[in-house]
């Protein structure tokens, strides 16, 4: 059975460091294609505990420049290099991020075995998709915080042709081939005749650090998942606000009114020790959530 949508949580911790959790990141598997969603300290070495290989990156996307989002690039593309990686690979990040990556390689004398395709974001890019690929689009949309920050939409879409049993009798196996793919074996043996299609579209929606943003009920639409951080429980709304972060009352809202499948909230404060009840609160508005646990995946 083909996965479509396979969420890999590598990290649910915010900026403070926590004994029992690790800073933002998500791997994401997509029709075999793989993502990296933020890149945290450390999150190589979570990606070689759970498994998940750096040489299969297509592309890693950084949602803004605080350290616990992006400190644990460096060794991530490192180590790739010394892998002898030649694929290029995608990097959607603040623009400020290349300037980084170029400085802290050129202070060390360090060559990359591979290219980099460095795509910033701007506040403008929302409406158009920064990868298109026809059956893959990844969007963009700014939030709140106290640095430039953008949520992310990742879109997947297929189609699956299941052949007519009352249209395929006699048809060389040949033809049967073709046909599945959804192509035409000739003039009169056509896929729309003898198949029926069934579309797969599957959307997943990253939203990390913001201040409640009514936004994002537009964006996040109907998704089969949206990640939503919660950093502070209901009764630090004023704390959330003064640090341009969300409750989880905020994201049992965002949820709820964009009528999406199932909700994952993370990026807990460190002074909370028990996440439980951080779970608790938000199913009082929105039930099918989950938490961002590490090591769990989301697959949909």
């Amino acid at each position: 059975m083909q996965i479509d949508f396979n969420v890999h949580v590598l990290g649910n911790g915010s900026a403070m460091p926590h004994k029992e959790r690790n800073p933002s990141a998500h791997y994401i598997e997509i029709n075999n294609h793989y993502w990296l969603m933020d890149c945290g300290e450390g999150t190589q070495f979570r990606m070689l505990k759970y498994g998940f290989k750096r040489s299969k990156l297509d592309g890693i996307l950084i949602s803004h420049l605080h350290a616990d989002h992006y400190l644990g690039l460096f060794g991530l593309l490192s180590s790739m290099s010394m892998d002898q990686r030649v694929k290029p690979l995608i990097i959607i990040a603040p623009s400020d991020l290349k300037k980084l990556i170029e400085f802290q390689f050129n202070k060390s004398s360090f060559q990359l075995s591979y290219h980099i395709e460095f795509i910033p974001l701007e506040e403008s890019t929302e409406s158009v998709p920064l990868v298109d690929s026809g059956w893959f689009k990844i969007h963009t949309h700014p939030v709140q915080h106290r640095v430039p920050c953008w949520a992310f939409k990742f879109q997947y879409r297929r189609k699956i042709y299941h052949l007519r049993k009352d249209k395929i009798s006699g048809l060389p196996v040949e033809a049967l081939k073709v046909l599945s793919k959804g192509e035409d074996f000739s003039d009169t043996v056509t896929a729309a005749d003898h198949t029926e299609v069934q579309v797969i579209d599957k959307k997943y929606v990253y939203c990390t650090d913001t201040i409640y943003l009514p936004d994002m009920i537009a964006f996040a639409r109907g998704a089969d998942a949206l990640y939503h951080e919660t950093t502070f429980l209901n009764a630090k709304k004023k704390r959330a606000i003064e640090t341009f972060h969300s409750t989880t009352g905020d994201a049992a809202k965002i949820a709820t009114e964009a009528k999406v499948n199932q909700l994952i909230i993370g990026h807990f404060s460190s002074r909370y020790d028990d996440v439980t009840v951080f779970l608790e609160e938000t199913k009082e508005g929105f039930t099918n959530s989950f938490i961002a646990e590490e090591g769990k995946s989301f697959v949909f």
